[in-house]
């Protein structure tokens, strides 16, 4: 297992479990800055589909790559739409975080397509 394949792995299994932590703070929100219900389920079926695409990852598949992009995609947007409301220091910083996560975890699957593509070529 590459460097870069285990940082993907535990990037990914903090996003999911960060996802979990925000879908938990944001269900125990009162008042008018509540988050809806579908918000609230959407971040635990996006904390599910990273850990299965990192599942696949770990494996070779080929759908892992476009499900961690449309993931972390969607965890950034939905990270910077959390950011409307009146948020506590706890939410902010765990929506920070996810979004450097996020960002990185992006960079570096892009980064290994391009030298998993360059390898290919060589050895043709």
């Amino acid at each position: 297992m590459t460097r870069s394949l285990k940082f993907l792995l535990t990037a990914l299994a903090i996003i999911a479990v960060l996802d979990v932590v925000a879908a938990v703070q944001a269900s125990q929100v009162t008042g008018p800055d509540k988050p809806p219900v579908f918000a609230v389920v959407g971040l635990v079926v996006l904390a599910a589909a990273i850990l299965t695409a990192a599942y696949g990852l770990a494996r070779g598949t080929r759908w892992a790559r476009p499900v961690i992009y449309i993931s972390c995609a969607l965890r950034i947007i939905s990270s910077i739409l959390g950011l409307g409301g009146h948020t506590s220091a706890v939410r902010l910083a765990v929506g920070a975080i996810g979004v450097i996560l996020s960002l990185a975890v992006i960079a570096v699957l892009v980064r290994t397509r391009r030298q998993a593509a360059e390898i290919a070529i060589q050895h043709t």
